[in-house]
């Protein structure tokens, strides 16, 4: 699964666990206003005792949490699937010129992929649950898994040298042309 689809599922999810949600509380919320306000007040001219509408609040409340369960477990099915295809795809590849990029160039990658690279960017590998909040994780992650670090900060790239890992030190948004040189002064 390539970054640009990754990004797209996942969105989706989330626009999809939002709006249910949102309806789940919803159905919650007018449940509990019918107890509260019509359990005890007599409806004139209704058929309806207080029983019933206690019953068909406690129903709408019931329909509210199962709507909000059924959404927990489907966002929770769909991320254990997104995780494992990610951590598959990047655990597996090994080989050839595998690419990280560092925070500051999440979005590089996907203009790699189109030129064939095989590239990541930590960003997105966050999201797939891989604990990376600092320098030193990242620099482990790149390591264990083969990968070809690109960044900006000094920190990194002297931790790459300094432990004889592979890595690019480029400026402020490079283009693509800039980093596919690198990368070929690399393989030299």
């Amino acid at each position: 699964m390539n970054s640009e689809k990754f990004q797209k599922e996942l969105s989706w999810i989330q626009i999809v666990a939002t709006g249910s949600v949102a309806l789940g509380a919803v159905i919650i919320s007018l449940g509990l206003t019918m107890m509260s306000l019509f359990s005890e007040i007599p409806i004139p001219g209704a058929n309806r005792t207080n029983l019933d509408i206690y019953l068909q609040a406690i129903l709408y409340i019931g329909v509210g949490i199962i709507i909000l369960g059924l959404i927990v477990s489907f966002v929770r099915i769909k991320k254990l699937k997104l995780d494992d295809v990610d951590r598959r795809k990047i655990k597996i590849k090994t080989s050839g010129q595998v690419i990280l990029f560092d925070e500051m160039y999440d979005g590089k990658e996907i203009e790699l992929e189109k030129l064939g690279y095989d590239a990541y960017s930590v960003k997105k590998i966050r999201l797939t649950g891989e604990p990376l909040k600092y320098d030193y994780s990242v620099l482990k992650y790149a390591e264990e898994n083969r990968m070809i670090l690109v960044t900006e900060d000094g920190e990194n790239y002297g931790g790459c040298i300094e432990n004889g890992l592979q890595c690019i030190k480029l400026g402020q948004n490079p283009t693509v042309e800039e980093i596919v040189e690198a990368l070929k002064k690399l393989e030299n």
